[in-house]
């Protein structure tokens, strides 16, 4: 519950601290390509367009041990897939027009281009909702639980956003 809420409220560095340390997670690194070159406000403020009108329930907690247990999570949030479709043509064709004139924006610009045109799609498909089902698999630390995973939990609060991104190169 705190990493979603921590998420609905566009804090990515409060979110993190209810995921396990050390643990490669593909979800964690995309999300941190995409987010990386934005500045704190701008990434604040994606972070709400695509968490903020989230909605979850926890549907049942099973411990396996003493040290880890699953949770069900049931989320619902604007199905990010189709705005990813939206959004990526638009973006390819930035980038192609960038290249053809010449210009050579830095990684900044790449992702505050991407940014825009994802707060743009999410305002228009704010009715267009998804939701999933997921376990989430859950460790005890010395700080507390901790979420051992992100792909699944992060697949279904981000509403497909990096599903929908699949293995594009995002220009930076």
């Amino acid at each position: 519950a705190g990493y979603l809420d921590a998420m609905k409220q566009g804090d990515y560095d409060k979110a993190l601290s209810y995921v396990q340390a050390g643990i490669p997670d593909s979800y964690q690194q995309q999300i941190e390509e995409l987010l990386g070159q934005l500045d704190q406000a701008a990434m604040k403020k994606l972070l709400k367009a695509i968490y903020g009108n989230m909605n979850y329930k926890i549907l049942s907690t099973e411990k396996n041990g003493e040290d880890s247990a699953s949770v069900k999570v049931r989320v619902t949030n604007i199905d990010l897939k189709s705005v990813v479709s939206d959004v990526l043509g638009e973006y390819v064709s930035w980038v192609m027009m960038q290249l053809l004139s010449g210009s050579t924006p830095g990684e900044s610009e790449y992702a505050a281009k991407l940014a825009e045109l994802l707060m743009t799609s999410i305002s228009n498909n704010r009715d267009s909702k998804v939701t999933s089902e997921v376990e989430v698999p859950v460790v005890k630390t010395d700080d507390g639980w901790k979420i051992a995973s992100m792909s699944l939990l992060g697949s279904a609060a981000g509403g497909g956003l990096l599903d929908g991104l699949g293995g594009w190169d995002l220009g930076y």
